[in-house]
């Protein structure tokens, strides 16, 4: 006799950007998170199903700002009922007051992330206890990243059975708020400098590890090509041009890779492990005062620096840019960022003919025109001092995770 399979829960993730959303339905789903340590990576809904389960994974919501990936998270909130909402232990009262409001009425249970980054005590406990029995929700403090069974088994019990969120509610402070620790970055004076000379560093270093390497494997394999040369030098004189002439496919072609591919593997690994860090959020906050003239947020620096990988899902992240700014972030990653193997050919090229320093004056004239076209194509609104485009507060650094490099 045949049985239907059972019919699986839908749970709506919702919560702040950077609270562990993703990796939150990752762990109670046994997948890996898709995102990384950049505000606003998540700009899709995402789905995490299990036998019993279906998770959505909603983009961050992003207040006093007009965003697609806001609008999807709020669609995503009006469709569906029970709701699992995530909030940050180190800003709780600000999640809660903003968020309370947009689940009145809806059942779920509410997970409190990076808890690993307050101070366990008597006090904290007992706050989140006296929340959970005022509100009558379950309040289940974890940290996302390192969610153990037992968290994840009561999370995924307290789902089959969600309370509802309280119309009027207004919790007690908790009168904690924990913001990670300052670095050099933000310095008031020179903290935008040293912003810009990290952004030079990974593509100086690639250069010179890999013109290293490619000093050691040119000899190499132009040894190795000279009896395939010798052999097609007796061609018709055309097909010698084509494949030994000085630009040939035999003789050019594989000099193109020693020289140019370990330097895009080099900058690449360099940028995710910027990006899996968090270090590069630190530098658009510090660089944030500097483009807004340009009609350009801190945000917005980041989608141009994903563009020197690819374009492509450079342009896609600009979901999670305010509309005010979306079209010339847009415009900035078609004009300045250049693709990675074009990126890599051209500091290729400088290693190839040992003069490593002309990295620094190109990145320079294409950082200046892009400014200059930027601003001659940003709305007078985005470009105005009175608009701040806005900006949240900087993130945790962490060590990059090999995976989300």
């Amino acid at each position: 006799m045949y049985t239907a399979p059972p019919t699986r829960r839908t749970t709506v993730i919702v919560g702040k950007e950077s609270t562990g959303k993703s990796e939150l339905a990752a762990a109670l789903t046994g997948r890996s998170p898709t995102s990384t340590n950049i505000r606003g990576s998540t700009i899709a809904c995402e789905t995490y199903q299990t036998r019993n389960d279906v998770f959505i994974d909603t983009p961050g919501i992003l207040f006093r700002t007009d965003t697609i990936t806001t609008r999807t998270a709020l669609e995503q909130l009006q469709t569906h009922d029970r709701i699992l909402l995530v909030v940050k232990a180190t800003h709780i009262d600000d999640d809660l007051a903003d968020l309370l409001p947009l689940v009145a009425g809806k059942q779920g249970v509410v997970v409190v992330t990076f808890w690993d980054k307050v101070m366990a005590s008597e006090f904290t406990q007992q706050v989140i206890g006296q929340w959970a029995q005022s509100a009558q929700v379950r309040f289940m403090p974890v940290d996302a990243r390192h969610l153990n069974s037992r968290q994840r088994q009561q999370i995924l019990a307290a789902l089959q059975t969600p309370t509802k969120f309280p119309q009027h509610w207004q919790p007690i402070s908790a009168s904690w708020r924990i913001e990670p620790a300052p670095t050099w970055l933000e310095h008031p004076r020179w903290g935008w400098l040293l912003a810009i000379l990290l952004l030079l560093l990974p593509a100086v270093i690639a250069v010179v590890m890999a013109n290293g390497v490619a000093e050691v494997l040119d000899p190499l394999v132009q040894a190795g090509l000279g009896p395939l040369v010798a052999a097609l030098s007796r061609t018709p004189l055309l097909l010698r041009e084509i494949l030994i002439g000085r630009y040939g496919l035999v003789t050019m072609g594989p000099l193109l890779f020693i020289w140019a591919v370990p330097t895009v593997i080099l900058y690449a690994l360099f940028l995710g492990g910027y990006k899996a860090s968090g270090l590069v959020e630190r530098i658009t906050v510090a660089l944030h005062p500097l483009l807004r003239p340009f009609g350009l947020s801190g945000r917005d620096l980041v989608r141009v620096i994903m563009g020197f990988g690819c374009n492509v899902p450079a342009v896609i992240s600009t979901r999670a840019c305010s509309s005010c700014s979306r079209q010339t972030c847009m415009s900035a990653i078609a004009f300045g960022s250049a693709c990675s193997y074009q990126f890599g050919a051209t500091l290729g090229v400088f290693s190839a003919a040992n003069l490593p320093g002309l990295v620094v004056p190109y990145l320079s004239y294409l950082t200046l025109t892009t400014l200059i076209y930027t601003h001659l194509v940003a709305p007078k609104a985005a470009r105005s001092l009175h608009n701040a485009l806005m900006i949240e507060q900087r993130t945790f650094l962490e060590l990059p995770r090999w995976a989300a490099i």
